[in-house]
């Protein structure tokens, strides 16, 4: 199970991971690549452990403007 995207962020995804089980970071909660490798930073100095990002393939109402 997923939180919903606004809450799939570096504090919970680390507090997961902390926990031993697999904090998910969603990309849907970004607008642009940088904002979204930002967040990966945060989580990576929240937490030594494994984390995961999900990348949505479904159709999204705004556009994101990825590199």
């Amino acid at each position: 199970m997923a939180p919903p995207p606004a809450w799939a962020r570096a504090e919970l995804a680390s507090a997961v991971s902390n926990a031993g089980g697999l904090g998910v970071i969603a990309a849907a909660s970004f607008t642009t690549a940088e904002e979204l490798r930002e967040e990966i930073r945060k989580t990576k100095g929240l937490t030594d452990q494994p984390f995961a990002v999900n990348f949505s393939l479904m159709p999204t109402k705004r556009p994101i403007a990825w590199e």
